[in-house]
């Protein structure tokens, strides 16, 4: 029994150097290094255009109070509270301080690159997901 759950460490740790190790790595910012040069570069082409859609959209529906609405369909500011609620949380908080308590102010630079890539796998997979 013990060789079995040795062997199986074994394959476990084999099969996480490769996920968690630099290929991976390599993988998601490529992916999102390639989804960039293709959108040609959406992230910042669009970014006007993104906070106008739900920034402004929500603090200017917000102030209108017994606003019609209609029966299927959700205002900005529950759509973009539905999207911040699934995309920040618990884990997001406590991932950051802890990146930058271990790497320090460099973590930073390293989350903020990782962010701007990310933007625009995180508008592919949705496109997708549509």
């Amino acid at each position: 029994m013990n060789k079995m759950i040795a062997a199986v460490e074994k394959v476990n740790s084999f099969i996480n150097e490769i996920v968690w190790g630099w290929p991976m790595v390599i993988l998601i910012l490529g992916t999102g290094i390639l989804l960039t040069v293709r959108t040609k570069c959406m992230q910042v082409r669009k970014f006007k255009t993104s906070i106008d859609q739900t920034l402004v959209a929500t603090f200017k529906s917000s102030g209108k109070k017994g606003a019609s609405k209609k029966e299927n369909s959700i205002s900005p500011f529950e759509a973009f509270a539905t999207a911040i609620s699934g995309t920040v949380g618990t884990g997001n908080i406590i991932g950051v301080t802890s990146a930058i308590m271990t790497g320090g102010p460099g973590a930073v630079f390293w989350m903020w690159i990782s962010a701007f890539f990310g933007m625009i796998t995180n508008f592919s997979e949705n496109v997708l997901g549509m």
